[in-house]
């Protein structure tokens, strides 16, 4: 086929076209992909964008100072490498005839043509066509209207880059593009030799990223992906691996994905000194928390930090102290450097000063001002506490021996709690007193111990300061102290190593010997041994040490106004010891006869019908009446004022005198018999009031002698209790039940004239 040329000039070089039209074949173009990346820092210069979507057929030129940007498109007639093809309009006037039996390439005017039966295809076509450099072989080639393409050139939707010596498409590569104002950006290629957008790996298996907007291959910057990862490019546009350091931080890359290692903490070659990476993937520094504890990761290295103590230093100015353990954790606790022991704190993690703490292996230690555990005696929130040198902890329910600097030894007890202790104290088996004010063990002393409840007991403390039991001499007197109680035994027979000795009301012992009298006693009350409606109780005073005989004496048995004589014993003991006078005054109050085991409302006396509510009344005038007329009323009025308001006081001196643990009205007559005895000992004025009783001539007190007698009835309860001053004096209780008073009578005569 005949054909007619004409000549144009592209640039300096003279090229042919055929005045035919050609149909240029356009391909569809695939919409761009969009990969959006979160830091990007290499993108296409703004002359590049501005001609964004030009098309290959715009006759318009750019200005030779833009540099075009991707998809303008990368407007690849801006690329000095890219071989034109002529149109048209750029035609000369020249005709010129070609001859048609050309088959394959041929070199025309700079460029590459190929010919297939003298002809050249129109339009553009990525073809498999005969090899440019061996007829014999094929490759593939880009032509539009026969003319072989190269450079950067867009394809079905995106770009590719053809070599501009061999024309072959480049692939698996970065080719730097050089723009015709001189600019040149670097693009990378795939396998298929398609520009990459976004996140690329290699035939080598090396990894790359072009921007997705600008197709620029990132270099030396960090990009966040979007499925929330990061990576690294480095200079040469490969994702880095491993650990990088990168403007200014440290990152650790995983090898595998190079992916950036975010909130996690990574260790290298077997060494623990690792490296903790946060939330953006640089390698913190400093205090970190992490899995519930604290770690310190070293400024310069970034790795973690062990066995070391480190000033922490706080945004405001602060400094605090840190130490870190052998895997790096915070210390909390215990911590030994040495011979030297410290405690951090579980929860500041500070190190303890200055204090006292209960470590994790439940023991107590004190910290001095430096931080050090203190040992020996030490005072702590008002007492003491001991520290044993050896170990530092606090000694608990030991006797230990503390040397002063000038040489002494002074032993001191610490308790269950630690500290030292005072008062009294149970150890390995017995009791101990140790002075409130010295914290000494006491020893061969009668000490009183309060307790809690206010109450107040005595108890002798031996040689050793063990407490005492048994017989004891102490100031020249024997006394003899209960195995069961402690206490000093006062007002008893008792028997101790073979001998019956008689505990006076002081606890001052003597030998008992059963006297005639009272064995002669003894032999007429064992007739009544099968009767247990009457008990009696006899003491022989004849001898100064009471000799007693007794049938039922521990039986008890209702008292009824023989029961006053334990008040009226209790007031007269407050009289002698000057704590109450016979003219001190109380205020009558009818409250008294609801008082604690008062007498029954009404019965014998004046004072019930003297309207006395409110009326003040002499401690002397309540005796009178309470002895002489046996008047309830008054002996409420002693109750409720004195006895039941010094209650504890009242009970233990009723236990000293007879071996009462509380008051009650219902007694044994072996106890009225001592505080009847008692009462005698006293030489107060009851015992001038008692012989003066309206019943002074009743019951007991119808023997021929003087006798100072309490009578108690309360319908058939018919009691006596009485001091007889006969030849040899005695005692004498009778509590019975349905007995007459002259029953009690001829009881009272036949034992006195046993005498």
């Amino acid at each position: 086929m005949k054909r007619h040329y004409k000549l144009y000039k592209s640039g300096k070089q003279w090229c042919c076209m055929a005045l035919t039209t050609l149909a240029v074949m356009t391909a569809g173009m695939a919409a761009h992909q969009t990969v959006q990346a979160a830091t990007n820092n290499t993108t296409m210069p703004t002359e590049q964008i501005s001609t964004l979507n030009r098309t290959q057929d715009d006759e318009s030129e750019a200005s030779e100072k833009q540099t075009p940007s991707v998809d303008q498109v990368l407007d690849v007639s801006q690329a000095s490498d890219v071989v034109k093809t002529p149109t048209e309009s750029t035609v000369n006037a020249v005709e010129t005839t070609v001859p048609a039996t050309k088959n394959g390439w041929y070199d025309e005017n700079g460029q590459k043509v190929y010919y297939q039966n003298g002809q050249t295809k129109s339009g553009q076509d990525y073809a498999y066509l005969e090899s440019m450099t061996n007829p014999q072989e094929k490759n593939w080639y880009m032509v539009k209207d026969g003319v072989a393409l190269s450079g950067l050139q867009k394809w079905f939707g995106t770009y590719y880059y053809f070599d501009p010596v061999t024309y072959l498409k480049v692939t698996d590569t970065e080719v730097p593009v050089k723009w015709a104002n001189g600019a040149v950006t670097p693009y990378r290629f795939d396998q298929t030799g398609a520009l990459v957008q976004g996140l690329y790996t290699d035939s080598a298996g090396h990894q790359y990223y072009s921007d997705p907007n600008t197709y620029l291959v990132v270099k030396n910057q960090r990009v966040d992906l979007p499925d929330g990862s990061s990576m690294i490019f480095g200079q040469d546009g490969q994702a880095l691996k491993g650990l990088q350091h990168f403007n200014g931080a440290l990152y650790y890359l995983d090898p595998a994905t190079g992916r950036m290692v975010k909130h996690d903490y990574r260790t290298f070659n077997n060494d623990i000194h690792g490296y903790l990476f946060g939330e953006n993937g640089q390698a913190q520094t400093g205090l970190q928390e992490w899995f519930g504890t604290y770690y310190y990761f070293d400024q310069e290295t970034y790795q973690l930090v062990t066995n070391q103590y480190l000033p922490v230093h706080w945004a405001n100015g602060d400094v605090t102290w840190y130490r870190f353990g052998k895997t790096g954790a915070i210390y909390t606790g215990l911590y030994r450097d040495g011979q030297a022991v410290y405690y951090f704190d579980p929860s500041t993690y500070v190190t303890v000063k200055n204090d006292f703490r209960i470590a994790e292996d439940g023991q107590g230690y004190m910290f001095g001002s430096d931080g050090k555990a203190i040992s020996g005696l030490q005072k702590w929130f008002g007492t003491y506490y001991y520290f044993d040198p050896a170990t530092y902890q606090m000694v608990k329910n030991n006797y230990i021996p503390i040397k002063w600097p000038n040489g002494e030894t002074t032993w001191y007890m610490f308790g269950p709690t630690g500290s030292i202790v005072t008062g009294l104290y149970q150890w390995y088996g017995t009791y101990y007193y140790f002075s409130p004010n010295t914290y000494e063990k006491v020893t061969n002393e009668y000490i009183p111990v309060t307790w809690p409840n206010g109450e107040t007991t005595w108890y002798m403390f031996g040689p050793t300061g063990s407490i005492v039991t048994g017989l004891k001499e102490w100031c020249g007197s024997l006394y003899y102290f209960d195995p069961y109680t402690y206490e000093k035994v006062t007002s008893k027979v008792i028997y101790a190593n073979g001998k019956n000795y008689w505990a006076n009301s002081t606890g001052s012992l003597s030998p008992y010997v059963v006297t005639g009298f009272a064995s002669r006693v003894q032999n007429f009350l064992n007739g009544y041994s099968n009767n247990s409606n009457i008990a009696m109780t006899f003491i022989d005073l004849s001898t100064g040490v009471p000799s007693f005989a007794s049938i039922n004496g521990d039986s008890y048995m209702y008292a009824a106004s023989v029961g006053k004589l334990p008040i009226v014993a209790y007031v007269q003991e407050l009289i002698n010891s000057g704590k109450l006078s016979l003219d001190t005054a109380f205020q009558y109050t009818s409250a008294a006869d609801y008082t604690a085991d008062h007498m029954i409302k009404g019965g014998t006396g004046s004072l019930q019908y003297q309207n006395p509510e409110g009326k003040w009344y002499t401690v002397r005038e309540l005796l009178t009446k309470d002895l002489i007329e046996s008047d309830n009323a008054a002996s409420n009025q002693l109750l409720y004022h004195i006895a039941n308001a010094n209650s504890k006081d009242f009970d233990g001196f009723l236990g000293r005198i007879a071996g009462i643990s509380s008051y009650s009205k219902y007694m044994t007559s072996n106890q009225v018999a001592k505080v009847m005895m008692y009462i005698h000992n006293q030489g107060g004025i009851a015992n001038d009031l008692l012989s003066r009783t309206n019943w002074k001539n009743n019951k007991i007190g119808a023997l021929p002698v003087r006798v100072d007698h309490k009578i108690g009835i309360n319908g058939s309860i018919n009691n006596d209790a009485a001091y007889v001053y006969a030849s040899s004096p005695f005692v004498l209780v009778v509590m019975s039940n349905g007995y007459s008073d002259s029953a009690i009578s001829n009881i009272a005569w036949n034992i006195y004239n046993l005498k």
